[in-house]
């Protein structure tokens, strides 16, 4: 894995070594051996680690180039409110999500995100984070 590509889409997205071992249920230090090159991940954490920075394994393993960064949905509709609007589904509650989550700070977002991918995280894994 490339420590140092790890280590810039970590400070990319505001994230400390604490916030991104807190992410995929590992320490800090670990994360800093990661970056370091001192240690190499599991292919089951190389893929939370992707997850989490929305980016892909090949990635993060320097394989390629192309970061594939995850556009969530409400960037979309950040981009195109009134498709949105028009859409004949759209609900009350997550319009309102939509309009909370614009209303945040970059950081905020970013946490918010976090958490988003480490609950899809847990739920591929078959668990429920808490439990």
């Amino acid at each position: 894995m490339n420590g140092e590509r790890l280590k810039q889409e970590r400070l990319y997205r505001g994230l400390t070594q604490e916030n991104l071992g807190h992410a995929i249920g590992i320490r800090n230090v670990t994360i800093s051996q990661y970056e370091s090159g001192a240690r190499t991940p599991s292919s089951t954490i190389l893929s939370k680690l992707a997850s989490v920075l929305g980016v892909s394994t090949d990635y993060l393993l320097d394989l390629t180039e192309r970061r594939h960064d995850i556009i969530l949905p409400v960037d979309r509709v950040a981009e195109n409110p009134a498709q949105y609007d028009a859409a004949p589904n759209a609900s009350t509650i997550a319009k309102d999500i939509i309009e909370d989550f614009n209303s945040l700070s970059p950081e905020e977002r970013n946490a918010v995100e976090i958490m988003i991918r480490t609950l899809a995280a847990a739920k591929k894994e078959g668990s429920a984070v808490g439990e």
